[in-house]
């Protein structure tokens, strides 16, 4: 996550982030605005020491989550 202008969280140019909606042994969720698609979505950003082994279990997470839509 970096500072843009205005002292707004950004996340890669994609989501502006908006608040900390919760945060536990794996990363943080954040409330973030999709800046494409206008909408509101919660992001998850792990923590850099669980991310590699755990990045093949968020993404069957985050496909499930895509279905429940």
């Amino acid at each position: 996550m970096r500072r843009a202008a205005g002292d707004v969280q950004d996340l890669n140019g994609l989501y502006q982030i908006l608040s900390l909606l919760g945060e536990g042994g794996t990363g943080h969720v954040y409330l973030a605005r999709h800046l494409r698609h206008r909408r509101l979505e919660a992001v998850k950003v792990l923590k850099p020491e669980v991310a590699q082994s755990l990045s093949a279990r968020f993404r069957r997470e985050a496909r499930a989550m895509n279905r429940l839509r």
